[in-house]
This record gives C-alpha cells, sequence and structure tokens, in this order.
C-alpha cells in the first residue's frame, strides 16, 4: 500500500521531512517495511529515501494483537535529508508500506521544509552503483564516502525478507567497491541497501543465470 503526494522545494536548499512513526512487530521475525520514495519523473521512477523494516522498524517490541500505540515512548522521531532534491519542483513524495504478516504502521507529524540551522547539507554517501546488473554470481556494489563513516550492506528479496547482512565497518572517506557473493541466491528480483550512518540508499539487483 502506498499514498502520493505533489511536493515543490522552489528556494528551499537544504530540504528535510520530519515525521513520528510508530510499529510493533507480531512476532520476533516479523518483517514489515515502511519507505518514503521521491520521484522526479512523474512516478514513472521512485528513489527510496528513507527504508526501514523489522525490528529495525518497530518501536513497541513484539505485539501479538492488532498494534495502536498508546505511550509517547512508542514513537520515534525521523528526519528524511532531502538535499538532492533542493530547489527542484514538480517532484512526487509516496509513504509505501509492504505487509509481511506483521502490524500496524503509524505516521504522524508529518513536516516538510528546510532544516532548520543548516545552510547546506552533504549527504554521507553520494552515489550507489550495482555493477554486474543483472549478476550471475557475483555483484559489485560501488559507493562514495563523503565522509568517514560506518557502512552496513544488506540484501533483500522481493517481498523485503532480509537475505544476507554484511557490516563494513568504518570506512574513510572516498569511493569504495564491494563484492557480493550470489551464487547461493536464485533467479529474481533483490533489493541492496547500503546503510552509512543514519543515511540508507536501496537499489535494485536482477539475478539470473
Amino acid at each position: 500500500d502506498y499514498e502520493e503526494f505533489p511536493l515543490s522545494f522552489a528556494g528551499i536548499s537544504a530540504p528535510v521531512l520530519t515525521f513520528d512513526i510508530a510499529n510493533a512487530q507480531s512476532t520476533s521475525t516479523s518483517s514489515d517495511k515502511f519507505e518514503v520514495d521521491i520521484s522526479v519523473d512523474c512516478g514513472a521512477h521512485w528513489v527510496p529515501r528513507y527504508v526501514r523494516m523489522g525490528a529495525a522498524l518497530a518501536t513497541a517490541g513484539v505485539v501479538a494483537t492488532s498494534f495502536t500505540p498508546t505511550l509517547p515512548s512508542q514513537w520515534r522521531h525521523e528526519t528524511v535529508t532531502l538535499t538532492p532534491y533542493a530547489n527542484q519542483s514538480g517532484l512526487l513524495m509516496r509513504f509505501k508500506t509492504v505487509s509481511a504478516a506483521g502490524n500496524n504502521v503509524w505516521i504522524d507529524n508529518i513536516n516538510v521544509g528546510m532544516a532548520a540551522g543548516i545552510a547546506t547539507y552533504t549527504s554521507p554517501v553520494e552515489s550507489v552503483n550495482i555493477f554486474p546488473n543483472p549478476a550471475a554470481d557475483n555483484t559489485n556494489v560501488n559507493f562514495t564516502l563523503s565522509e568517514t563513516n560506518i557502512v552496513t550492506i544488506s540484501l533483500f528479496n522481493l517481498v523485503g525478507q532480509l537475505v544476507s547482512t554484511e557490516s563494513l565497518g568504518k570506512l574513510a572517506e572516498g569511493e569504495h567497491t564491494f563484492n557480493f557473493s550470489t551464487e547461493e541466491l536464485k533467479n529474481g528480483l533483490y533489493f541492496i541497501t547500503v546503510r552509512v550512518g543514519n543515511e540508507s540508499i536501496t537499489k535494485k539487483v536482477t539475478i539470473t543465470r
């Protein structure tokens, strides 16, 4: 499920999205996913700017029944940097949920505007590229860091289940390439998420032999 909204950052040099989110897993292994995506071409293509799933999405532990937040501690405040879209108009933003037999996702206090007290913002990761794509037994994840940061690379299947994850530790500023083995994966579409500090970028990769 998803909801789309028109968006304009004309005259805004450091745009950010802030919102509050609440979620509980129905079991310790449930892996519902919530993401915020941006499109610059009327919805033909979407770029994920925020992705959380499973335990990383949850704010209230495990609740077997239908979850409704009742305490302030069951909410988490999120800030999503949208600097790549500074001064642009004609954008679309969507909130997207992918159910995996989990529980309710609640969002509130949604605000889009200028980052308070920030003249400019530099994303900790400047680019992410996957090659070869489609891949057979191996693919490479290439990314450039604007500063030293902790990096984690995760692989998810089409329904949002975590297949594997690799912590690369703290990497220096500059370009890096990580070789990702795909030889044990079945043919199909997967998602590779590069998490740098508090920011994540997700790319599609197709496995075919």
